[in-house]
């Protein structure tokens, strides 16, 4: 299922790529590319969306697939009342 924000980016990603830019991973959590940036730039944002590990080297930004999916897991929700599995 793509979203607004995926534009096919990440079913173009090809199996073995495990380290994404903004877009990318942006694309891999379906969120927007800005959200991601905020992110990183305060931490966690309205006490709702905390940021996801990510690597700077310069001033280039990459995020680990194997963190993307960790963060992913760390985050999952099973009911409303928001107690995780």
């Amino acid at each position: 299922m793509k979203t607004k924000y995926s534009a096919g980016i990440a079913d173009d990603l090809p199996s073995n790529k495990h380290v994404l830019n903004d877009f990318e991973a942006a694309a891999y959590l379906s969120v927007s590319p800005s959200t991601l940036r905020k992110g990183r730039m305060v931490g966690k944002l309205d006490n709702k969306f905390e940021s996801p590990p990510f690597v700077r080297f310069g001033r280039n930004v990459r995020y680990l697939v194997r963190d993307l999916d960790d963060w992913l897991m760390r985050h999952r929700v099973v009911n409303t009342l928001g107690r995780s599995a």
